[in-house]
């Protein structure tokens, strides 16, 4: 539910608050401004006349080496080289039938809650409350 705002001052926060993206998001007319500190003198900041270029690297174009801690009794793993085998999809044979049995258990117990629920939204909204199935 809104509220109606009837003060004036407060109307114009609100008409500022709702230009904030396109503030935050005006592109600017100035061009960046490169700034290069003199590594041997006091701390400066100057600007340069001439136009630089700068490349930049982000996250995903650092690939991290990821290591690996070897064992001296243990020699290298080279698994690297061997190739994997492909996996495959489970076959029926792969499960236990009583994990299919309570599967089926429990989506069955799932599905006629859900059309309890249904029936009673139905029944709360029809106005008739004390024919409700269970009480929440």
């Amino acid at each position: 539910m809104s509220k109606v705002i009837l003060n004036e001052s407060r109307k114009n926060e609100l008409c500022e608050l709702n230009r904030i993206s396109e503030v935050i998001y005006e592109t600017s007319v100035d061009q960046g401004e490169v700034k290069i500190l003199d590594p041997r003198g006091p701390i400066q900041h100057s600007t340069l006349n001439d136009s630089a270029t700068v490349s930049v690297m982000t996250r995903r174009q650092v690939r991290p080496k990821k290591k690996q801690v070897q064992f001296t009794d243990k020699p290298p793993d080279n698994s690297k080289d061997v190739p994997r085998p492909l996996p495959t999809s489970p076959k029926a044979d792969d499960v236990a039938p009583v994990a299919i049995q309570a599967e089926r258990r429990s989506r069955i117990a799932k599905a006629q809650d859900e059309e309890l629920r249904w029936s009673n939204l139905k029944l709360f909204l029809r106005g008739e409350v004390e024919k409700l199935g269970y009480k929440k």
